[in-house]
């Protein structure tokens, strides 16, 4: 009796280890991807291919109006504009213009409150406001919301002429971005391609996540010759939307929606290091242009002070700055009753 009463308690023991051993495991891979999920999230900072993005919604798209006894009513809509990237846009680097509507159906007279500036049709971050954009420190960019009543956005008091107005309302965006872009490169004095071009290098990387921003940088090659570094940069828009650069006004003062030819597919590069080389092609300040599959190269060349005889390696920074155009629309009938 005894003898079964120990194997009893034995088998209780060997099943309470077994149950602590279990709960050990389990704890000890809860923690581990909970630390895989933070390191994802601090990752994502650096990558993406979206800059600011608008999205518009309307509570309602059919406005209904007497036909007795007009009156001016409202015309509902919400824009939400979020700076889903790492740049912060400015005061003087951002602009939103409403059209396709008609004048003299629809007033736009517009007011200035809540962060922005709004005259007639027209919104502009007022004097020190800013789109601030993700970091370490701050995990989502910011988020600020647009409604008809700031643009005071209604109907005329006579009405329309006839029974049913349609119209889609065009939300236009323009707004100035940064690409930042930073990557170790390996020097290899010991390989010399027979073509100096972006296709047939000995050091390439290559990179597919973006930085987060619309235009990001999708392949860098190196070229040792002597004491100098030839780096060879490919870009490529990344987002759905129309990059251009106008060198002479700040969004706020464009036209926005109306970029010239010449100025459309524009990027200038900003900063372009090479640690401990001295850059001599002067990269920086100059600007280049995508081709109609929206992508672009271009090459830098750097200097170090003695020949380099052994591989080594070298931080590579980059700045890529441009303007962007974006849009949403909004569809709405006016209907008399």
């Amino acid at each position: 009796m005894s003898f079964g009463k120990n194997k009893k308690n034995c088998g209780h023991r060997i099943s309470a280890r077994f149950f602590s051993a279990l709960t050990a495991i389990a704890l000890v891979s809860l923690m581990s991807s909970s630390c895989t999920k933070t390191d994802d999230g601090l990752s994502d900072v650096f990558t993406g291919t979206q800059g600011l993005k608008i999205s518009v919604s309307g509570f309602s798209r059919e406005i209904l109006i007497s036909s007795f006894n007009p009156e001016s009513i409202s015309i509902p809509f919400i824009a939400t504009l979020e700076n889903k990237g790492r740049h912060t846009i400015g005061s003087n680097d951002f602009k939103l213009v409403l059209s396709g509507h008609d004048p003299k159906l629809i007033d736009c007279y517009g007011e200035s409150g809540s962060g922005f500036v709004i005259r007639n049709c027209e919104a502009a971050l007022a004097y020190g406001e800013k789109f601030e954009g993700k970091s370490t420190l701050r995990r989502i960019g910011d988020k600020k919301i647009l409604t008809n009543d700031m643009f005071e956005f209604v109907t005329k008091r006579e009405g329309i002429s006839g029974e049913i107005y349609p119209f889609t309302v065009l939300f236009s965006l323009c707004y100035r971005y940064r690409t930042y872009f930073s990557d170790s490169l390996m020097l290899d004095p010991s390989s010399t391609p027979q073509r100096v071009d972006f296709h047939n290098q000995a050091s390439t990387r290559t990179h597919s996540g973006g930085q987060g921003a619309p235009l990001g940088v999708t392949r860098v090659s190196s070229l040792t010759l002597g004491n100098k570094a030839i780096v060879f940069i490919t870009v490529k828009k990344l987002d759905n939307v129309q990059v251009y650069y106008d060198e002479a006004n700040n969004p706020s003062a464009q036209k926005c929606g109306s970029a010239s030819y010449n100025i459309r597919n524009k990027f200038k590069v900003t900063k372009a290091e090479l640690s401990d080389f001295r850059e001599m092609s002067l990269c920086t300040g100059k600007t280049f242009y995508l081709n109609q599959n929206g992508e672009g190269e271009f090459t830098c060349e750097f200097e170090i002070r003695g020949d380099i005889r052994n591989e080594i390696s070298a931080i590579l920074n980059l700045e890529l700055e441009y303007d962007v155009f974006d849009y949403s629309q909004q569809s709405f009938v006016i209907r008399k009753i």
